[in-house]
């Protein structure tokens, strides 16, 4: 039996917050493909939940409305 995990993706400032509640959290930096690094977070099947800040979300979008019915 696996035991998936929450994920919580966006800017730094505001993620961190998370991470002192035991939850995952990930903050690309400046140099980094957003949409690349949410499609492997999104597709790496370990999060059953993948918060995403609202900065993030409108970026976003179209990749959130693709996975957000997917079961794996």
């Amino acid at each position: 039996m696996s035991q998936y995990k929450i994920a919580v993706f966006g800017d730094r400032d505001c993620v961190m917050g998370f991470k002192a509640l035991g939850l995952d959290t990930f903050a690309p930096d400046g140099d980094t493909n957003i949409r690349e690094s949410f499609r492997r977070l999104a597709s790496s099947g370990e999060y059953a939940i993948i918060y995403v800040t609202e900065s993030f979300a409108k970026e976003l979008s179209a990749d959130i409305e693709k996975y957000k019915s997917s079961t794996s």
